[in-house]
C-alpha cells in the first residue's frame, strides 16, 4: 500500500510539472506575440475601448449575436442595485439553491439571512446563481418578473441585439447579446459607484462569514497567471459562449475597457484572461497619448506682399495629443491662401490644418490671422498714386491759374 500511494504521488507531481511546463512554454509564446503588428487573440467576438476618450480602439466581430454566459450577472446586478438598499435583509429562498447543478455558486444556504450587499458580491465576484436568483425574488417576486426588468433596461441604454431569458446567463433559446452591447452595459453599469466598488474588488468576507473571490484572482493563483493589470472583472463561461471576460484596466492613465467572449475552454487553458493580459500589454507597450503638434510649431510661412516684415509666421496656439500608435509618422497639411495683402484682417480665416497619422486623417480644423499686420507706406504702388495724385494736382492748378490771368 506504501508503494502505491508513492507511485500515486509521483505521479500527481509529474502531471502537475508538465501542466506548469507546458504552461511556461504557451506564456513564453504569448509574450512573443505581444509586440506583434496584429494581436492574435483566442477569443472571437472582442471590444475595446479607449474610456479617456470613449473610443473603440479595437473591434473583432462586435456585432455577432452570441451566447454570454455569466456576464449576465452584470445586469442582475445592476438592476438589483437600482431597485434594492443595500442593506436591506434577504432570506435565502429554496429556489436560489435549488437546481444549480453545473452553474457557480457563491455558497450561500436556504434559510441564511444575509445583506443585499452580501449577494450583489455574490453574484459578481464568484459569479453565484444563487446570489443571482435571490436578487430576483426579492426585487420582483420571481425570476420571470424580474427577467422583463433586465430587458427594459437594455433597451433603455441602447443594447439592440440583447434579449434575456433568465439571471444567470445559462445557456436558453432566445438568451443572447454581442460584446458591443455588453460593453454598453458595463458602462452603464460603472456609473453606479457601488456596482464599480464590487466589479473592482478582489476578496470580500459576507456578513454571514462566507469569504468570497473574485472569480479571475482564483483563475490567476490555479494558473500562476498575473491579474494585476485587470482592475475589475467579471468572468463567464457556457458551452455554447466559451470563455468570456468583460474587464478595465488603468495603464499609463489610461483608462481601458474591454469584452471578450467565445474563447475555446476544451484545453482547461484560461483563454479569456490571456486575451485580456495580451492585449493590455500590447495596448500598453505600443500605444500613449502622442503630441500631433505642439504649441508654438510653425504651420506655415506666409508671405506679406508690402508689409514691414515680408513673412508672417502661422503658429499653433495650443498643444494637441491623440491616443496612437507610438511608430505612427506624423504630417501636418494646411490648406490655404499663401500671401496675405492688406484687404485680409485680423480675425479673417487663412485656411484649414489636417493632421495625419500614417495616411489617416486624425485631426483637423480651420486657422485665423490673429494680429494686425503693418505694411509699408512707401510701397510702388503708392509712389505711383501719389506721383499721379501729385501730378493731376498740379495740372489743375495751373488750368485753374491760366484761367485766372485771361480774366
Amino acid at each position: 500500500n506504501y508503494i502505491i500511494c508513492c507511485i500515486i504521488k509521483m505521479v500527481i507531481v509529474v502531471k502537475r510539472m508538465l501542466g506548469c511546463l507546458i504552461f511556461t512554454i504557451f506564456t513564453i509564446c504569448f509574450c512573443f506575440n505581444i509586440n506583434a503588428s496584429e494581436l492574435s487573440l483566442n477569443s472571437k467576438n472582442v471590444v475595446l475601448y479607449n474610456m479617456n476618450d470613449n473610443n473603440i480602439i479595437f473591434e473583432q466581430n462586435k456585432n455577432e449575436v452570441i451566447e454570454i454566459a455569466s456576464l449576465t450577472k452584470m445586469m442582475t446586478s445592476i438592476i438589483a442595485l437600482e431597485n434594492l438598499d443595500l442593506n436591506e435583509k434577504v432570506t435565502i429562498p429554496k429556489l436560489a439553491v435549488e437546481n444549480n447543478y453545473g452553474l457557480s455558486v457563491a455558497g450561500f444556504k436556504v434559510g441564511e439571512v444575509v445583506t443585499v450587499e452580501d449577494l450583489l458580491f455574490g453574484a459578481l465576484l464568484p459569479s453565484g446563481a444563487d446570489a443571482c436568483i435571490s436578487l430576483a425574488i426579492k426585487t420582483s417576486g420571481s425570476e420571470e418578473a424580474f427577467v422583463e426588468l433586465m430587458n427594459e433596461k437594455a433597451k433603455e441604454i441602447g443594447m439592440k441585439n440583447t434579449s434575456f431569458k433568465n439571471v444567470t446567463g445559462i445557456d436558453e433559446e432566445g438568451h443572447s447579446s454581442t460584446v458591443y452591447d455588453v460593453s454598453l452595459l458595463l458602462k452603464y453599469a460603472l456609473k453606479n459607484p457601488e456596482f464599480k466598488k464590487i466589479f473592482e474588488t478582489k476578496e470580500y468576507k459576507t456578513t454571514n462569514n462566507l469569504e468570497l473571490e473574485s472569480s479571475v484572482l482564483s483563475i490567476g493563483k490555479h494558473f500562476n497567471i498575473d491579474t494585476s493589470k485587470i482592475k475589475g472583472s467579471k468572468t463567464g463561461y457556457t458551452d455554447e459562449a466559451g470563455l468570456c471576460l468583460a474587464s478595465i484596466s488603468t495603464l499609463n492613465n489610461v483608462d481601458y475597457l474591454l469584452v471578450t467572449c467565445n474563447a475555446p475552454s476544451n484545453a482547461n487553458i484560461p483563454y479569456h484572461i490571456i486575451d485580456a493580459n495580451k492585449i493590455y500589454d500590447y495596448y500598453r507597450i505600443n500605444y500613449d497619448y502622442i503630441p500631433i503638434i505642439k504649441k508654438n510649431d510653425i504651420i506655415k510661412k506666409l508671405k506679406v506682399k508690402d508689409g514691414k516684415k515680408e513673412e508672417y509666421l502661422l503658429k499653433q496656439d495650443k498643444t494637441i495629443k491623440k491616443y496612437l500608435k507610438k511608430s505612427s509618422e506624423i504630417k501636418v497639411k494646411y490648406d490655404g491662401i499663401n500671401e496675405i495683402n492688406m484687404k485680409i484682417t485680423k480675425g479673417d480665416k487663412l485656411g484649414t490644418v489636417r493632421i495625419y497619422a500614417d495616411k489617416e486623417e486624425v485631426e483637423k480644423y480651420d486657422v485665423y490671422l490673429k494680429d494686425d499686420i503693418k505694411y509699408k507706406f512707401f510701397t510702388t504702388k503708392n509712389i505711383i498714386l501719389l506721383s499721379f495724385s501729385a501730378l493731376i494736382i498740379v495740372i489743375l492748378y495751373l488750368f485753374f491759374r491760366k484761367k485766372r490771368k485771361f480774366k
